[in-house]
């Protein structure tokens, strides 16, 4: 994701003035706001955007692994169907079982 959006930095001459004014999670997906690139790159920019928030509605926030968004946990987040089923389930997540290759 980042060597993508250096590329297209680099490509636009836009590495020192880019600037990421925000990240954050909005109902289920990434929200990415930034500024400071050229207007040459505001299409490819855009569409790596674009990439990785529908990449993130199908990637679970707890392993990494392939997921949906769920509705009915009171909040929105994408989730894999053992993770969404522990919640449900079990009335929590087991953060101790993910191997050092995860991110919580």
């Amino acid at each position: 994701m980042v060597d993508e959006l250096n590329e297209i930095l680099v490509k636009h001459n836009s590495t020192e003035t880019y600037c990421i004014d925000q990240i954050k999670e909005k109902y289920g997906s990434l929200r990415w706001h930034d500024s400071g690139y050229s207007y040459q790159a505001e299409n490819e920019l855009s569409a790596w955007s674009t990439k990785y928030s529908h990449l993130s509605e199908e990637t679970c926030v707890i392993c990494g692994a392939p997921a949906e968004i769920r509705t009915d946990m009171g909040w929105i987040s994408p989730y894999c169907d053992k993770h969404y089923h522990q919640y449900k389930h079990e009335g929590g997540f087991n953060y101790d079982e993910l191997d050092e290759d995860q991110n919580v």
